[in-house]
């Protein structure tokens, strides 16, 4: 395969360079963020089942969950989506996930959810995006350059 491309949908890229390509964006943010926790762990995996998800909710592409408990970033990509996910998408997937894995545990588990309309509103949600937006071409072209 050539070089990589940011607009590459990356159900065309294979599963294994997938997970290399993932495991080098969390390298990434950790050699050049900020750090207060380890290294989270990192599972990225392909399903047609949405399990729990709701499909409805996922339908624009891969989901990202960080759990505190584990200290383990999840990617699921599923197999039904239709719709192109580009190399830049997935990637700033990968960096909102890792800024939750350096915020508070205590902040998590300490916010009153009630007071949430809307999960995007979540001041965790919102910084998470931030990077997410400020970072992703910066690091899509690094990736691109790597691979």
């Amino acid at each position: 395969m050539n070089k990589l491309s940011p607009i590459i949908n990356i159900h065309d890229i294979p599963k294994y360079k997938v997970r290399k390509i993932s495991k080098d964006v969390i390298d990434w943010c950790y050699d050049n963020l900020e750090i207060i926790k380890d290294k989270p762990d990192l599972l990225v995996y392909y399903t047609k089942n949405t399990g729990a998800l709701k499909p409805d909710n996922w339908k624009h592409g891969p989901a990202g969950l960080y759990s505190y408990e584990k200290n383990k970033i999840y990617i699921t990509t599923f197999a039904r989506v239709k719709r192109k996910v580009t190399l830049k998408y997935f990637i700033g997937l990968l960096i909102h996930e890792f800024i939750h894995s350096q915020q508070s545990n205590e902040r998590h588990e300490e916010y009153d959810w009630s007071t949430v309309k809307e999960y995007r509103d979540h001041d965790m949600e919102v910084e998470a995006v931030k990077y997410e937006r400020e970072l992703r071409s910066e690091v899509s072209k690094y990736i691109c350059k790597k691979h």
